[in-house]
């Protein structure tokens, strides 16, 4: 969604509430996503981690701050555009929002590396796949149906066949049916079509995919 975003932003005609618009929307939703992620990697995850290595959450804890000190700049940016007048006006606030979420997704990479490298490196250390599950079932908990799909939707796009296959039938096998036919087809929805073939060729008979697709 991150890179989804900044594309959108770089190829958008600011000077015009039509050709802006959606993106601004977007990028507001991109914005509220990434709050709610630090929100939940500060009180779920990072307390595990400060009983190995305090220092290594300080660290993240000064990240989350300069994280939200980005997106404020973000946010300063998007409302100059609302409240512009004309399209030279637009467009200049327009350029702010270019280089502000440049610098957000610039930060935000490197951030998500240290994630996958340091942070993970403790839990994998310390705490069984058991207990780690438990943690991403709370979370999943906290966060409401409708952003749950969604976020999940943006994820769908964004995997490969085999990390596709493997959320599938996790979810065939521990959810409701009801939830596991929506995943499906959005499985269906969003993945290219060739990767989409490959699923059903490899997880499911015809007879399941019919059932569950109409």
């Amino acid at each position: 969604m991150m890179y989804d975003t900044a594309f959108k932003i770089q190829t958008a005609d600011f000077s015009t509430l039509v050709g802006a618009g959606p993106v601004i929307t977007q990028l507001e939703q991109v914005l509220s996503y990434f709050e709610g992620h630090a929100h939940h990697e500060d009180n779920e995850v990072l307390p595990l981690v400060n009983r190995f290595d305090t220092a290594l959450v300080m660290d993240f804890e000064n990240q989350h701050e300069e994280d939200h000190r980005l997106g404020d700049e973000i946010s300063k940016a998007i409302n100059l555009w609302k409240v512009a007048e004309g399209a030279v006006a637009r467009l200049k606030a327009g350029r702010k929002i270019f280089y502000a979420f440049n610098e957000f997704v610039a930060f935000n990479l490197n951030h998500m590396n240290k994630e996958e490298e340091f942070i993970n490196a403790v839990l994998w250390k310390n705490y069984s796949d058991e207990e780690l599950h438990g943690v991403t079932q709370r979370i999943i908990q906290k966060i409401k149906p409708q952003i749950l799909f969604e976020l999940s939707r943006w994820m769908m796009k964004s995997i490969n066949v085999r990390e596709a296959m493997d959320w599938l039938m996790g979810v065939k096998v521990s959810a409701p049916a009801e939830v596991f036919r929506i995943y499906l087809k959005m499985a269906h929805e969003e993945m290219p079509a060739d990767k989409w073939l490959t699923i059903k060729e490899s997880l499911f008979d015809e007879a399941l995919i019919t059932e569950h697709l109409n």
